[in-house]
């Protein structure tokens, strides 16, 4: 029987990448918004931010602070931000030092990213034409309002099978298609370089999807859809 891997970062041990991973959630969430984190905590995520796979993209010419910082794209959520010797500023997420993201993973990210104004759209229309009446989510069936109600693609065409049909048919081949990575200084979301190819994207989701409003706890018995 194989040992199982633990993970040290300073004089941290962590029997598992769940329990290092709750120490770095521990770390987001106990500072305020902007807040520049102590000494001990910034030489851990230093150790941790080792790991990342564009590590010396984001350390650049070297670091001298790590922020908390709210998501500019996703107002709900937080993350760390780097201070470089510079005065250059970027993000770094924490999973990617945790387990890199597939390229296959990044191309799905990057539809996603580019149909969400649409889809944020829709969601703006459906709940401004319900005109004060009641929506009930067909799932739950309880009450919904735009805050915390999720779009959701109906089958058979779930964006899973768009994106499988959209790649069969252009014959895309997804590792040779580039990719705007997260890496990057502040770019936040992974997005198409071509964007003759995003659009032809955007096209096809918007010509064959069936949305739906649904509630929070519906998206998520459906997350793979």
């Amino acid at each position: 029987m194989s040992k199982r891997r633990t993970y040290t970062i300073q004089s941290e041990i962590f029997p598992t990448k769940n329990a290092l991973k709750k120490r770095i959630q521990e770390i987001l969430y106990q500072y305020k918004i902007d807040q520049q984190l102590s000494n001990g905590d910034f030489l851990f995520m230093i150790e941790v931010l080792k790991n990342h796979p564009d590590y010396e993209i984001k350390n650049g010419v070297g670091i001298n602070a790590i922020f908390v910082k709210q998501n500019p794209v996703y107002k709900q959520h937080r993350g760390f931000w780097v201070a470089r010797l510079d005065g250059t500023e970027t993000d770094f997420s924490y999973l990617e030092c945790l387990k890199e993201t597939t390229h296959k993973k990044k191309f799905i990210n990057a539809c996603r990213v580019a149909i969400e104004p649409y889809t944020q759209e829709y969601k703006r229309t459906f709940f401004n034409n319900l005109n004060g009446k009641v929506y009930f989510c067909p799932y739950t069936n309880e009450p919904l309002n735009f805050i915390g109600s999720h779009v959701h693609h109906e089958e058979p065409n779930t964006f899973q099978q768009l994106v499988k049909i959209f790649v069969t048919e252009n014959m895309i081949e997804i590792n040779n298609v580039e990719i705007n990575s997260a890496a990057g200084d502040n770019l936040i979301q992974d997005t198409f370089k071509d964007k003759k190819l995003e659009r032809l994207w955007i096209d096809f989701h918007n010509s064959h999807a069936k949305l739906q409003i649904i509630s929070r706890k519906g998206n998520l018995s459906h997350s793979k859809k």
